[in-house]
């Protein structure tokens, strides 16, 4: 059975304003539908769609665009040491600060699991419409 491929491009996330700032692959992502598929069950284990949503900011920042604005070692470096991040990167710091302080608690995940979460939320991302 063949899987679609869904590629994100760099003018997806330029067309809403928001930041490129460590744009991954080269302003482009391709999602792996079972990694995919393996990151919504973490997604949901965790219950991170209770702070963060795909084209909505909730407690936590928007994910749609996520591989877009920042590249997979960002990403990895986040969820790996959430709190460290938050003391000494300016990405994490401003984040803190337009979450009005809210933490995202630290994640207790393997590389493998930030892979799939990764490919999970840009698939979901690609799937909301640009404002």
């Amino acid at each position: 059975m063949t899987h679609p491929v869904i590629v994100l491009g760099l003018s997806a996330i330029l067309a809403v304003g928001l930041p490129a700032a460590g744009a991954a692959q080269g302003g482009a992502f391709t999602v792996d539908p079972s990694l995919a598929a393996a990151g919504k069950k973490l997604f949901v284990k965790h219950g991170c769609g209770g702070c963060h949503g795909f084209g909505r900011t909730n407690a936590g920042p928007d994910l749609k665009g996520i591989e877009q604005r920042r590249s997979t070692e960002w990403i990895h470096k986040w969820m790996k040491n959430t709190t460290a991040m938050l003391t000494t990167d300016s990405i994490a710091a401003q984040m803190l600060r337009d979450a009005k302080g809210v933490k995202m608690p630290q994640m207790k995940v393997s590389d493998s699991d930030i892979d799939a979460l990764i490919h999970y939320m840009a698939q979901e991302g690609a799937k909301v419409k640009s404002k």
